[in-house]
């Protein structure tokens, strides 16, 4: 009786698991987020504001973007809209930190 408790508790887990989504997804994000501050401050803050809410030109705010570090490097690499493409502009490791300093300006 012990082991049939047992595994239904075991199986109750698993399906409350896999409902819940499981596990938060853990994303890797590469680059110096220092240097990507002063990069940040260099191009970005023209449009974006010191703080990543000012959004001149129809510049987003980045506080309230939900967009993933690899889709920022694609932004950042491509542009839209009015942002300007810094794919040739900045190097692969500036656009790097550039991405990573844009996840701390996150809440």
């Amino acid at each position: 009786m012990k082991s049939y408790l047992t595994g239904v508790f075991l199986f109750g887990l698993i399906i409350y698991i896999g409902a819940s989504g499981g596990c938060a997804s853990t994303e890797q994000v590469k680059g110096d987020v220092a240097n990507g501050k002063k990069v940040y401050g260099q191009y970005c803050v023209l449009c974006h504001g010191d703080n990543g809410k000012m959004q001149l030109n129809g510049a987003k705010d980045i506080t309230v973007s939900e967009l993933t570090f690899e889709l920022r490097l694609t932004l950042i690499k491509d542009g839209k809209n009015l942002m300007t493409p810094f794919d040739g502009i900045l190097s692969e490791s500036e656009i790097q930190d550039v991405a990573a300093y844009s996840m701390t300006l996150k809440p």
